[in-house]
Formats: C-alpha cells, structure tokens, sequence
C-alpha cells in the first residue's frame, strides 16, 4: 500500500525481491506498508515505512531585444516543468503584469510592454507557489534597454537668392518619418545663429536677408532631449548679387587752354562698381551751349558716341568688375557753365 492505494500481488523474485514502480501525484511524506497474510508454512506480517516527495524547481527564460521610445516592447519566456502552472507575474520596469498566462502545451508566456522613457528597463518575472503545492516559487530577471529615437529636418531653400532681399526658408523636423511638433532647433547661416520651433505639423520657418553675393551654407542643429537624439544638417545655396555702379567723384572743371578761339576745359568722371557682381550701366549727358571736342576713357569697357546736332552724349559701361573703376575724361568749348 502506497499513499492509501493497494497494489496487491506483488511478484516476489527468485531471490525473495520484489518492486513497485509508483507515480507521485503530490508533495509531502507518503507511505509505504508492505503486508503478507500467511500460509501453511510461514507467518503473517506488516512492515511500513514512508519516503519524502520534494517539490519540482522550475524557472523561466526571459527574451526581450532592446527597442526604441515609444515602440512597444515584446517579452517572451518559457518554464521548465512547467505543467501545472496555469500563470506567472511578470514586473516591467515598475509595472506589474500579474496572472499572465502559461500556455499547456510550451510553457510559454508573453507580455507587450508600451515603453515611454529611454534607458534601462528591469524586467522581472516570479512564481509564487502554496505550501501544499507541487512547485518551487522563483523570481527571475534581466533588462533591456529603450533608445532615444534619431531625428532629422529638411531644408527648404527658394531658387533665386537675391543679395538684400529677404526670403523665407524652411524645414520639417521629423523623427522616423513623423513631425515633431512644438520643437526648436537652430538656424545658422553667415556666422548667425537663429531659434525657430516648429508648429503643429513639425514645420519651422526662418526670414532672412542675405547681405552678400556667393556661395552661403544654411546649417540646422538640434541638440536633443531625453526621448530624441540630435543632429546636424546643412545645405549649400547661391546668394545672386547687384551691381551698384555709379559716379563716385568728379573733378573740378579746369580750364586748359583754348580751341578754335573758344575757352578749353577739362573735367573727369571716376565710375565705380560698389555692388556685389558685375554689372553694366548707361549715361545719358545734355550739353546745353558747351561742345564735347574729346573724350578719353581708361578702359575698353566704355563705350560712347555723342551727336553734334543734338549735343548728346551717350555713354556705357559694361561688365565693370566689382570694386572696379573707370575714367572718363572729357575737353569741352566754353560757352556756359556746365
């Protein structure tokens, strides 16, 4: 008799040994009497004895890979000796999952955690069992880290960059392809620095007036937080220059002799490019009762032509370089003051 239950004709071996092979069902002592009735020739007797059921140990996997901010991590595990155990607790990062289920056939469980916070995440799962139950309890653990997610903005840049004319350029700050709203980075271009935030929809916006003509690189920084890492971006525009050419001096009228009977003077004009690129421009000049006898210039890039009948004089520059200069020097017949 073992544990109440009867197995009656045990065979006895040659030798006089018998056994029993029995399957526990329960913990705690068990015992064990071993009875014969007689016969003609030997006596009755009853020997017991009993034999101690341990609990089964059992344990648990655990399985996470390291996810990024606000992805919703997925934890696995699996029990050894599973059978009987119907759930687990499962602790993530403070948040108790308690009575998760143990599936029958595998042992397996699973918890989906929604990570909100970068860094590391504990994760412990634990079985507690009855005094009167069949299992050890156990607390196992690990972790998983949640990393800040990477980020990024465009920038948006209008073709045509004129040198004093303001312009408006832009971004989207996104993070795995998602606006980031409420936000603010920095803008920096020509040795500047400029904080935007982006509304609603991730979109910042930046007014600008370049002040001089070339090649301009626009850079965006964003430092981060504690959900998002940082960057820096840049892209490379062209600022189109003006021309500024205009009579910078002019001399005195000097008279310097005389020509065909008539007073000679001379004056000189000094034009100069004080824009951004090179330029051309045209001059138109009435002489009212004086006569242009000469004009002399400094450069092959002055043109003129002057009309006798009319006394006009016209007169261009073209593709004067910039901070360039040319020279014009006229010799007029005095009639009257120009």
């Amino acid at each position: 008799t073992v544990d109440g239950n009867i197995y009656d004709g045990v065979i006895i071996n040659s030798t006089g040994g018998w056994n029993l092979t029995y399957l526990t069902n329960r913990t705690g002592n068990i015992t064990v009497t071993v009875t014969y009735l007689g016969n003609d020739n030997y006596t009755a007797f009853s020997n017991t004895t009993s034999f101690e059921v341990l609990k089964n140990s059992t344990n648990s996997t655990i399985l996470v890979d390291n996810v990024h901010v606000g992805d919703t991590a997925v934890i696995t595990g699996q029990l050894d000796n599973f059978t009987g155990i119907g759930s687990v607790n499962v602790t993530v990062d403070g948040n108790l999952y308690d009575n998760v289920i143990v599936d029958s056939i595998g042992g397996n469980w699973t918890v989906e955690h929604l990570t909100n916070h970068t860094g590391t995440y504990a994760v412990t799962v634990e079985y507690t069992e009855s005094d009167t139950g069949n299992f050890t309890g156990f607390i196992n653990s690990t972790s998983f880290n949640v990393s800040k997610l990477a980020t990024t903005s465009s920038i948006n840049i209008p073709s045509n960059v004129k040198v004093g004319k303001p312009f408006t350029v832009s971004g989207v700050l996104t993070s795995g392809g998602k606006p980031l709203a409420n936000t603010s980075v920095l803008v920096i271009v020509d040795g500047k620095t400029y904080k935007v935030t982006t509304n609603s929809l991730g979109v910042w916006k930046l007014s600008y007036t370049p002040k001089k003509a070339g090649k301009s690189t626009m850079k965006v920084s964003f430092a981060g937080n504690n959900d998002y890492l940082g960057f820096n971006v840049s892209k490379t525009f062209k600022v189109v220059g003006k021309a500024k050419i205009s009579i910078v001096k002019i001399s005195k009228l000097v008279k310097v002799g005389k020509y065909r009977g008539f007073n000679l003077y001379s004056k000189i004009y000094t034009i100069k490019n004080l824009g951004s690129v090179v330029g051309s421009k045209d001059y138109v000049k009435y002489f009212k009762n004086w006569y242009l006898e000469k004009l002399s210039k400094n450069s092959k890039i002055v043109k003129y032509q002057f009309s006798t009948k009319s006394r006009i004089l016209k007169v261009q520059v073209k593709n004067l370089g910039v901070g360039k200069q040319a020279k014009i020097k006229i010799l007029v017949t005095h009639r009257k003051k120009i």
